[in-house]
């Protein structure tokens, strides 16, 4: 159906299709995904009141783009069960080019963290290696019946856990680390709400993909605590997440540019009051395109804060 779909589009509109088609190489390859975690690493040095270094753009897109791809390889089985097949399919066509894609980037990561200093390599090198070992069998067989896990991503909602601390992590704390008199208060502020936008990003993400999880026995967060808890407190996590910025600017800890995102923040929490977090009615594809065009909205508003401002 997927296909015919596409066969559809190619005919009706031919360039707006190939538009298309350019567009969904980009976030099969979790490239897109990767620019908007760059886009997100300036938005937090704003937050920071610290110069922003187009290496470490260079770090959180090489790194976000190396964990996604490697750790895709492990999710092949979980990419069948998705109603959208595209994703498999581009990795069963070009999986020598995306493995190399994905250790490539993952030795452009670590390369960048070099050049920008040993505490940054040191860094980058713990989440490569922490993201590695999230899908290996670290934990003998013998062990397991014990601790209930073989491996990191064994455990019930670690994905969600893991996947916004090392987002966070790589896109703040290079650049502070690299900045004389950066504030740690400010920059711990800054870490936390990194840490809320991602971790929000892959709940929501988990929301479409409860059939899928559940076939292959993954725990996540909306299969924990089912769809409709998972929902509200997405909707009270967006909610104090707008109002800690407003907060934080409030008191001078942030820029006046956080007055703006929080807003923003806001804005959008009615928007999925009102509409709910579904994307039921899309492909896998476009869902994440969706998504990650929140973070790259967010950069565009920093941008004009910075340039007009």
């Amino acid at each position: 159906m997927a296909y015919l779909k596409t066969l559809e589009d190619q005919s009706r509109a031919p360039v707006l299709s190939k538009a298309k088609r350019v567009l969904e190489a980009l976030v099969v390859t979790s490239a897109y995904t990767s620019i908007a975690a760059g886009v997100l690493c300036y938005v937090a040095a704003l937050l920071q009141g610290i110069p922003f270094r187009l290496s470490s753009f260079a770090l959180v897109f090489c790194y976000v783009l190396a964990m996604h791809v490697l750790n895709r390889f492990t999710e092949r089985n979980l990419d069948r069960f998705r109603d959208d097949p595209v994703r498999a399919r581009f990795y069963e066509k070009n999986k020598r080019f995306m493995q190399a894609l994905g250790v490539g980037s993952a030795l452009a990561a670590v390369a960048v963290g070099f050049y920008m200093g040993v505490l940054p390599f040191l860094l980058v090198l713990a989440a490569s290696i922490l993201g590695i070992l999230y899908s290996v069998k670290i934990v003998p067989k013998r062990v397991t019946k014990y601790v209930g896990f073989r491996r990191l991503k064994d455990i019930a909602a670690s994905k969600n856990f893991f996947v916004a601390s090392a987002w966070a992590v790589v896109s703040v704390f290079p650049l502070f680390f690299l900045t004389e008199n950066a504030g740690l208060g400010q920059t711990l502020l800054t870490f936390f709400f990194l840490f809320l936008v991602t971790g929000i990003r892959s709940v929501v993400v988990d929301l479409t993909d409860m059939n899928a999880d559940r076939l292959v026995g993954r725990e996540t967060i909306p299969l924990v605590f089912g769809e409709k808890k998972t929902k509200q407190a997405l909707l009270y996590g967006c909610a104090a997440l707008g109002v800690l910025l407003i907060a934080v600017a409030g008191v001078g800890i942030f820029p006046p540019f956080a007055w703006i995102l929080g807003l923003v923040v806001l804005a959008e929490t009615i928007f999925f009051h009102y509409r709910g977090f579904s994307f039921d009615r899309v492909s896998v594809v476009r869902r994440d395109f969706l998504v990650d065009t929140h973070f790259l909205a967010a950069g565009l508003v920093a941008l004009e804060w910075t340039l007009f401002v």
